[in-house]
């Protein structure tokens, strides 16, 4: 096997993630109206919420199966809908979980390229068995998400007009909020945020299929490292 180097050329360096794309994805999408005061609390004071009211929570489970940057692994992720902040709408992410081989790459390019707010886990399943779906998210122990879902038509009628059908070919935009930052301590050793900078990420997924799905069961476990069952 050919070894590695520390050094790395300029025209190496600057080619890395050009072009970067997670292809081949399958899995899931899951929404659900969460209670304002968490979602007021979660947000960062300088965000608003769009529907204050019925704010809803975003979670996606997915086999990125071929990325370009990397060999194929799992990532899961939830965050906050509707958040705004000036003329800005799009989702705030709390937290993504990431297994697989290629888990490490996928997340310390999104974390420290992007400031998405990745975390390595022990476990993520996506599996279907005909119109029957099941995903498990397993971190520290602690199963912190399972759901069971009957495809072929929504539970909640507001999908229908919230979210249209996705004919294969079709695009769809997406803007999420993500903070990078630097980690430092004052003078009597207290940790500090010396810059903090709020970055738009948008992206696009292309679909070749898309199948509307209603919720039969959730569950999530407690923890304190990671909250999912907060919201």
């Amino acid at each position: 096997m050919k070894n590695g180097s520390y050094f790395v050329e300029r025209e190496k360096l600057k080619a890395f993630m050009k072009g970067a794309a997670m292809n081949e994805e399958e899995g899931l999408y899951i929404y659900w109206e969460t209670d304002p005061k968490v979602a007021r609390r979660v947000l960062p004071p300088q965000f608003e919420l769009a529907d204050s009211e019925h704010p809803l929570v975003y979670s996606y489970f997915v086999n990125i199966r071929e990325p370009t940057f990397a060999p194929w692994y799992m990532e899961a992720g939830i965050g906050i809908l509707g958040a705004r902040y000036k003329e800005h709408s799009g989702l705030y992410f709390c937290n993504l979980q990431l297994s697989g081989p290629g888990a490490q790459m996928g997340l310390l390019s999104g974390r420290e390229g992007s400031g998405l707010p990745k975390k390595m886990c022990e476990k993520i399943v996506v599996e279907r068995n005909d119109m029957i779906a099941h995903t498990v998210v397993e971190a520290k122990g602690r199963r912190i998400f399972e759901a069971e879902i009957e495809i072929g038509g929504y539970n909640e009628p507001m999908m229908e007009a919230a979210f249209p059908k996705l004919v294969p070919g079709a695009s769809a935009d997406g803007y999420c909020f993500l903070f990078k930052y630097d980690i430092g301590a004052d003078s009597d050793g207290h940790m500090i945020l010396p810059k903090t900078t709020l970055i738009g990420y948008d992206s696009v997924t292309d679909y070749r299929s898309y199948e509307a799905a209603s919720i039969k069961s959730i569950s999530m476990e407690p923890s304190l490292d990671d909250p999912w069952s907060e919201l």
